[in-house]
């Protein structure tokens, strides 16, 4: 099955901007053709007490530490970011779809 070679993106309010579709497309080919998972350059242990002791699992976290300036601690926070985006994006979704069972069950009960 071939590769699309093109988006096609409709105008609208769900419309990615075009700032995120570069940067992604961007992180994308960077993860794609050049590597850049960070399990390439650290082992998951050191990545996770990385982690631990910057106090992300205790949501402690100290932006502020110079350990977020190396290599290992901007590709955390890219992470992080990513992560944190994914849960908006969802949240978002979640409440769609809570609308549209909500106004479709209003329908449905105006029809009885």
């Amino acid at each position: 099955m071939p590769l699309e070679t093109h988006l096609t993106l409709s105008d609208g309010p769900h419309r990615p901007s075009d700032r995120f579709l570069r940067l992604h497309f961007e992180r994308c080919l960077t993860v794609s053709a050049c590597g850049g998972d960070v399990r390439e350059d650290y082992e998951e242990q050191e990545i996770d007490h990385f982690m631990e002791d910057l106090g992300i699992y205790d949501d402690e976290v100290d932006f502020s530490d110079p350990r977020w300036s190396t290599s290992l601690g901007r590709q955390v926070h890219s992470f992080l970011v990513r992560d944190k985006l994914a849960l908006w994006v969802i949240f978002k979704i979640l409440i769609v779809i809570s609308k549209w069972r909500t106004l479709r069950y209003a329908d449905e009960e105006l029809e009885i």
